[in-house]
């Protein structure tokens, strides 16, 4: 009996840590997404397909604003998995990464398929993982000229890996 109860708390104390992960990203709503390292916010350069997205300086515009939903499923193991889509707010197109070999850069698209990130709390802060690229995260790319680019690539742990979301009102 005493074996059983034993058991019974450890069943409770894998759940929550199942529900404690699947809960560590973020709501769903609307945010403006804001490199920690260049304080610039995501916004395409135009609001069509396949344009091209550019860190542009933080303020508060609608093509600034991205809607974040949330996917929750049951993996093959019967482990909880969390997926995200980020949209437009203003063009209703999806972020992604573009699929060349030599590029990762971050570009719209109209299919949410390809919109597939896993958004982990880091501190205050969060880090967006593409799905489809294997874990590469979302980060700022510095250029010599004009405004930063977004790209994915494997996480370095450094600022400009990490987003803060902040909610549009």
């Amino acid at each position: 009996m005493k074996q059983l109860k034993h058991m019974a708390g450890l069943f409770v104390l894998l759940l929550l840590s199942v529900y404690s992960r699947a809960q560590s990203g973020p709501e769903e709503g609307t945010y403006f997404v804001v490199n920690v390292a260049t304080g610039k916010a995501l916004a395409p350069v135009d609001g069509g397909i396949n344009s091209n997205i550019r860190l542009k300086k933080f303020n508060r515009g609608g093509m600034q604003k991205w809607k974040i939903k949330k996917y929750t499923a049951k993996g093959k193991n019967g482990s909880m998995i969390v997926s995200y889509t980020i949209q437009n707010a203003t063009s209703g197109f999806y972020l992604r990464p573009y699929f060349v070999p030599d590029n990762h850069e971050a570009i719209l698209s109209d299919k949410d398929a390809s919109s597939s990130f896993s958004i982990d709390a880091d501190e205050e802060n969060f880090v967006i993982k593409s799905i489809k690229m294997g874990g590469d995260a979302l980060y700022s790319k510095g250029v010599s000229t004009g405004d930063d680019e977004p790209w994915f690539g494997p996480n370095e742990d450094a600022d400009g890996y990490r987003w803060q979301l902040v909610p549009a009102e």
